[in-house]
Formats: structure tokens, sequence, C-alpha cells
């Protein structure tokens, strides 16, 4: 696990629980500017699967392997399918127009691939996670 920082938790959701995290920033402290130190505390639902109780202070951490799979879906798929497009349309001897307009239409569908499963929320499993008591 990668440990991202610490809170407490204020309420629980059956599996879950809602954390409360001190806001940490690099900025400046020039309030004026951003109006974020206003409400430094953040509150998290993640996933609890140590039990920790209402009022624990808790690490919160990531999952590496999740991580590193999540990783790989934004970043390396893409673009093994757009270098695999490239290979095939270009084995084709299609024209450099309509080579480059599929790889668009290609990173295109991808980006609209990923924002429809984050908005529907597909998978219910997170990287976050309460990691110790």
């Amino acid at each position: 696990y990668i440990i991202n920082g610490e809170g407490i938790v204020v309420k629980l959701n059956g599996n879950t629980a809602t954390v409360r995290i001190k806001r940490s920033s690099a900025c400046g402290h020039d309030c004026g500017e951003c109006n974020l130190c206003k409400n430094p505390d953040i509150e998290v639902d993640i996933l609890n699967p140590i039990g920790a109780k209402v009022g624990d202070r808790v690490k919160i951490g990531e999952d590496t392997s999740k991580v590193l799979l999540y990783a790989f879906v934004l970043y390396v798929l893409p673009l093994m399918g757009a270098f695999l497009l490239y290979g095939v349309l270009s084995f084709n001897n299609l024209s450099a127009t309509i080579t480059a307009a599929s790889e668009v239409i290609w990173f295109a569908l991808w980006f609209g691939f990923v924002l429809y499963f984050n908005k529907h929320k597909v998978t219910k499993s997170s990287a976050l996670e309460i990691v110790e008591g």
C-alpha cells in the first residue's frame, strides 16, 4: 500500500466510512486568491476493510495493484490500440489522412469510454481505502 494521508472517521455507511481529512496544499497561503483555507477539511467516502469506528484516527492508502491497473487501462491500452490500428491501416496502404483520422477517432472513442465508466460508476471498487487504525 501507498499511504496517502490521515483522517478521522466521522460516519459509517456499511462497508465504507466517511473520513474527514485535513486538506493539504502546496500553495503559498495567499488566501485572498483561492479561498481554500476557509474550509481546510474535506470529507471522503472510502472503503473500510479494517472496521474502523467513528472517532478513530486512520491512515488512508491506495492498493498498489489497483493503481497500476488503472494506469494500464488509462495509458497503456489506448496506446497499444493506437499502434495496432496504425499498423493495420499502414499495412493496407491507406492514405495518411485516413490513418490520422482513424487515430483521432480511436482516441475520442477511448476518451468517451473512460468518461462513460467514470460517470456511471460501473466499478464500485476504489483504490483508496483505510489501511491502518
